[in-house]
């Protein structure tokens, strides 16, 4: 994941907590990312985290899936830390104190720590990424002295995470594992491999199956590549291709989500929960089709009411806290539809809705 640094670009203040984390990016790293690595910063890895964070448990089956590694429903999950401090280079020769994030690291049972990463694409660097952050979560919660009663202070043992890449997005070629290979100065070499899950590759029978409700809220961004980049007679051909599928596919998972909390895999809350951040994805993605982001939302909203009404009071306290700051009306209605992916009609509502009040 991109680093993060708590410096003075933008300061949200958690405002949006309920939609996306917003930390704040120097100006050197900002310059540098791409839209994708933005929205990949801002939005998909907080869902998987939101998950992980509120429901634990539902990292089990995936664990299971990928290392094939069994734990009790009831076994002890402890959610880890993973900012570390690290000093980067950048263009021109700057440098800075930054904070790097993974994505998400736990601990389950006495010592099992895993590592799981969010990425959309393929992307050639990953491993090393992954190699980076796997020897900070290391050197944080993997350090034991090893064999200490034989040889007191001259032996130590530093175990690394088990970790996974989860690519979201489809990709052509998508291998079993990303592999570095590390070339010691005493001559030795070690493969460091990291095993590969491809979101997309399961269908939903699969998902039900193996019970990977936390895949779940990832399933729209199937249609991601479908919504980018076409003509207008090609766009609403593929439109209404993916207004069926996509319909189809939000209705399936609700009904697996059902299935599963009758059976008892899921409680009401986390089945609640899911649905609500497979709500958020599909905002997002829909965000410039608004009359088929309002069909979708209409098949989920009945069940996720409660985070309609948080989503509705974060835009209230954003808009009032940028009024307050001084911001123009235009400025503010442009935040509003970049931060919580508002169509123009959605955005001018709100705007309506609690510019006065912020006025009074």
């Amino acid at each position: 994941m991109i680093e993060k640094k708590n410096n003075d670009k933008k300061n949200h203040d958690g405002m949006v907590e309920d939609v996306r984390y917003y930390g704040n990016i120097p100006n050197e790293i900002l310059e540098e990312m791409t839209p994708e690595i933005i929205e990949q910063y801002y939005l998909w890895d907080e869902v998987a985290k939101k998950e992980v964070e509120r429901y634990p448990w539902l990292i089990l089956p995936l664990i299971r899936e990928v290392f094939h590694k069994i734990y009790p429903p009831n076994v002890r999950i402890r959610l880890l830390a993973t900012e570390y401090v690290v000093k980067r280079i950048h263009k021109g020769s700057g440098s800075t104190l930054n904070s790097i994030f993974a994505d998400i690291a736990v601990q389950i049972g006495d010592g099992d720590i895993y590592h799981l990463e969010c990425q959309m694409n393929k992307d050639h660097e990953m491993v090393l990424r992954m190699l980076e952050y796997d020897i900070h979560i290391g050197l944080v919660y993997g350090i034991g002295n090893y064999g200490k009663r034989i040889f007191p202070g001259m032996r130590h043992e530093l175990v690394m995470p088990r970790s996974v890449i989860l690519y979201l997005d489809h990709a052509k070629v998508i291998p079993a594992e990303e592999i570095c290979l590390i070339r010691f100065a005493d001559g030795t070499t070690h493969e460091y491999r990291v095993p590969v899950m491809g979101v997309q590759s399961y269908t939903t029978e699969m998902i039900e199956k193996k019970h990977l409700n936390i895949l779940i809220p990832f399933l729209p961004i199937r249609f991601r590549r479908n919504l980018k980049g076409k003509k207008n007679g090609e766009m609403m051909s593929v439109l209404g291709m993916v207004r069926k599928d996509l319909t189809e596919l939000v209705r399936e998972c609700m009904m697996i989500i059902e299935r599963e909390k009758r059976n008892g895999t899921l409680t009401e809350d986390a089945g609640k929960e899911i649905i609500e951040l497979m709500d958020i994805t599909c905002s997002h993605l829909l965000r410039n089709e608004p009359e088929l982001k309002r069909e979708v939302q209409g098949i989920m909203r009945p069940i996720v009411m409660t985070y309609t009404e948080r989503f509705d009071e974060a835009v209230k306290r954003l808009i009032t806290k940028e009024y307050v700051a001084g911001r123009s009306r235009k400025e503010v209605k442009t935040s509003i539809r970049d931060i919580f992916s508002l169509d123009e009609k959605e955005a001018e509502e709100k705007m309506e809705k609690y510019w006065q009040k912020a006025d009074q």
